[in-house]
């Protein structure tokens, strides 16, 4: 996860940016700016839609941390899967 100043550092160097609607599991992403927006956990499921691993899709979402900046929109935001702040003593 970054910070707003890290991403508002980055806007000069966004040129040709490609907007894609994918499924993530599909995909093996370096060094991009990602947006998630998955189905929120706990909450009612649509009509038709298949089941969705939250487990599995936060496993990537670490991963893909590690070199990418990962934003995600989720209603219950699960924080204890990242490093938000290192303190040393």
């Amino acid at each position: 996860m970054v910070s707003k100043n890290s991403l508002l550092r980055k806007i000069s160097t966004m040129y040709d940016v490609v907007f894609e609607w994918k499924d993530y599991k599909t995909l093996v992403l370096h060094d991009c700016l990602i947006y998630c927006v998955p189905p929120y956990a706990n909450a009612s499921k649509y009509t038709g839609t298949p089941d969705f691993d939250t487990d599995k899709f936060w496993d990537v979402m670490r991963k893909w941390s590690k070199d990418n900046d990962v934003y995600i929109s989720e209603y219950e935001t699960i924080l204890l899967f990242f490093e938000l702040f290192s303190c040393s003593d």
